[in-house]
């Protein structure tokens, strides 16, 4: 019986030395990067979001306009004051596409975009105190397209909103000290549905 139990721990040893070599061979350690850059035709080297959209195309939002590049060339766009097509603002904070192919674009004091591929033109929605079903504030932090086709909206300061694209309403979820129910605060810097 004992010399059963040194066989089996003699294999054991054996297998515990041979797995690292098993396992450092099975890695690929040739990832190649490519380095975009102002030079290249990127409108700021501080990209603060990232999206590789249904169709392919990279999306890089920076504090200088929305990026659109298509591996050879970029697009960008800028705000246009007198343009009520351009994107209502050049410091993205986020980039989300929703199931029918529309970006939706976070900025940071010109609200919400939404990005129609067909016409290459946004539609802006904005903080209006007169609307109760506007958005809650201007400076957006992210955005979220969730199961049901809504989008998560994160604000600086004004809590997370809905947007519900059926209806066209935004509904506003604050922090409150007095129901447990409520979200943990109001500051909300990123979104993500498990």
């Amino acid at each position: 019986m004992f010399i059963p139990n040194i066989m089996k721990l003699t294999y054991f040893v054996i297998l515990l030395l041979a797995l690292p070599v098993f396992q450092g061979s099975a890695q690929n350690r040739s990832l190649q990067f490519e380095h975009l850059q102002t030079a290249d035709g990127l409108s700021q080297s501080n990209v603060l979001c990232i999206l590789q959209d249904s169709r392919g195309f990279m999306w890089f939002g920076t504090r200088d306009g929305l990026n659109k590049y298509d591996g050879y060339k970029f697009t960008v766009y800028r705000n246009d004051p007198k343009n009520k097509n351009s994107i209502s603002n050049n410091n993205i904070s986020d980039i989300a596409e929703s199931k029918n192919g529309d970006l939706w674009i976070a900025t940071r004091g010109g609200g919400l975009n939404r990005f129609d591929r067909q016409k290459d033109e946004f539609t802006s929605y904005k903080h209006d105190p007169k609307n109760a079903r506007s958005i809650s504030n201007d400076f957006l932090t992210a955005v979220h397209t969730d199961k049901n086709g809504n989008l998560c909206i994160g604000t600086e300061f004004t809590g997370a909103d809905m947007f519900n694209l059926k209806t066209g309403n935004f509904y506003n979820y604050k922090f409150n000290n007095k129901d447990s129910n409520s979200i943990s605060n109001d500051i909300i810097t990123c979104i993500y549905e498990d």
